[in-house]
């Protein structure tokens, strides 16, 4: 009887080991970092709202940027520890930070959402996937859908006139803008029958001409809108140029 208690327990010693080596096992795994992608560039971002600084990580694989804080820029920094708790505990000592173990997986979790981490299972797939190339069919498909031909690098061009662009994002020029539209849509219906009747003396070649060039002057400031935004924002524009859909070229501007 003694013997078999004995048995018993030791039974129940071992069992309890095992699950307690399987559950410290899970948890090493589920702190673990993997490493990042070499291939990435953190930028400098733009002061946020609160005062407070921001840094931009681009992927240039993907043609992508992500905007992260200081607690995600403290994280990075420590990020070659490899545990995510060994970097809580390194951001609370040396920050006024005080990182839990939780958020730092969510910062991991945001990182494996978004490919930015190296994964060997994916690196695998990836070079699988390269080995199979589209038939010819797909490519001219897609050839067809969409051409992109990048024409200049505009990053130092707004950089030097940003300035110059600024007033031009807050509210006073939006209400101005407004009431400039609001003011010719008024001035139009004032002489309605004039403009009615001296529409169709247009639609010759040189108001085709006309029209052509003001679309065109039209869609480069638009486009110009696009990348001083994105600049006032913290994110590189790498690339404007022409891009051709269905046929339909039309400029465009890569903020991604």
């Amino acid at each position: 009887m003694h013997e078999a208690s004995s048995s018993a327990s030791s039974v129940s010693s071992s069992v309890a080991a095992d699950i307690q080596a399987y559950l410290s096992q899970q948890l090493r795994q589920q702190s673990a970092l993997p490493p990042l992608r070499e291939d990435m560039t953190l930028h400098a971002g733009a002061t946020q709202k609160d005062g407070a600084p921001s840094w931009v990580i681009e992927d240039p694989m993907r043609g992508r940027f992500f905007r992260i804080g200081w607690l995600e820029f403290e994280v990075l920094n420590r990020w070659h520890l490899g545990d995510a708790r060994q970097v809580a505990e390194a951001v609370t000592q040396a920050t006024l930070l005080t990182p839990s173990l939780e958020e730092v997986l969510a910062i991991k979790q945001f990182f494996v959402h978004h490919e930015l981490l190296v994964h060997p299972q994916r690196l695998q797939q990836a070079d699988q996937a390269s080995l199979t190339k589209p038939g010819l069919a797909n490519r001219a498909l897609h050839n067809y859908l969409m051409v992109r031909m990048p024409l200049v690098n505009p990053d130092r061009f707004l950089d030097q006139f940003l300035p110059w662009f600024l007033p031009l994002l807050g509210r006073h020029a939006l209400f101005i803008s407004m009431a400039a539209g609001l003011l010719g849509l008024f001035l139009a219906l004032q002489q309605w029958d004039t403009f009615t009747s001296t529409l169709l003396e247009t639609l010759s070649i040189q108001g085709v001409v006309s029209y052509s060039l003001a679309l065109v002057a039209a869609k480069v400031l638009h486009e110009l809108g696009h990348a001083f935004t994105a600049k006032h924002l913290g994110l590189r524009v790498p690339r404007m140029g022409v891009a051709i859909v269905l046929l339909l070229p039309m400029l465009y501007t890569d903020t991604s």
